[in-house]
């Protein structure tokens, strides 16, 4: 699991399909207050979980894809975004893109 693009140089393996899958967890800016007092009273927080698996393995896509739903939303978040493709730089690997956004409960 990363927060940014994985730097695999320094890996035993030096293919990108063998080290697959992984996951990237980036929060999406958005929910700033702009009120007198800067506060919230609740907050909405989003974020964009990314994975990358190889496109002959599909299971493992749809079980990667039910454990994070899982997780998430036992923990309070909900998937409002998924969307997959054949990843650009390296065809060989299947991109799955999802954003959750917490369900307004109090944080901190």
């Amino acid at each position: 699991m990363y927060s940014s693009t994985p730097d695999f140089t320094n890996q035993t393996s030096q293919t990108i399909i063998d080290l697959s899958p992984w996951i990237r967890v980036t929060p999406i800016p958005g929910d700033d207050a702009i009120y007198a007092d800067d506060q919230r009273v609740v907050k909405y927080p989003k974020v964009q979980l990314d994975y990358w698996v190889d496109k002959t393995k599909t299971a493992d896509c749809d079980e990667i894809e039910d454990y994070l739903y899982d997780k998430m939303h036992k923990a309070g978040w909900e998937r409002y975004y998924r969307y997959s493709m054949i990843d650009g730089d390296t065809p060989q690997l299947r991109m799955v893109i999802t954003q959750y956004q917490y369900q307004g409960l109090p944080i901190g």
